[in-house]
């Protein structure tokens, strides 16, 4: 089986403990997978997105999964949701955790 590629996608202020407990599974070689580490500071907004879209979406491209960390802040998220929006034009397969 091809090995997947996930890339997580999450509200860095508030769910970076949970992305960090994911890095850690991917740590262990029983797991075929393997986890873009990698956050953004940067408000969508920001004179800086579209550079740091130009990086993250051959990333999501890449990724055979976007797995996102469902967190209380994470609909709120200009971010999340350009990544979910990327992911799903792109016909990645989604996951919500």
């Amino acid at each position: 089986m091809a090995k997947k590629i996930i890339f997580i996608s999450f509200d860095y202020d508030n769910d970076a403990a949970y992305k960090n407990l994911l890095l850690a599974w991917d740590k262990n070689k029983e797991f075929d997978f393997e986890l873009y580490n990698g956050s953004l500071k940067e408000a969508i907004n920001s004179t800086n997105a579209p550079y740091i879209k130009s990086k993250i979406k051959p990333l999501i491209l890449k990724a055979s999964h976007l797995l996102c960390i469902v967190g209380k802040q994470s609909a709120s998220s200009a971010w999340i949701n350009w990544e979910i929006q990327t992911a799903v034009e792109a016909k990645k397969k989604l996951i919500g955790v």
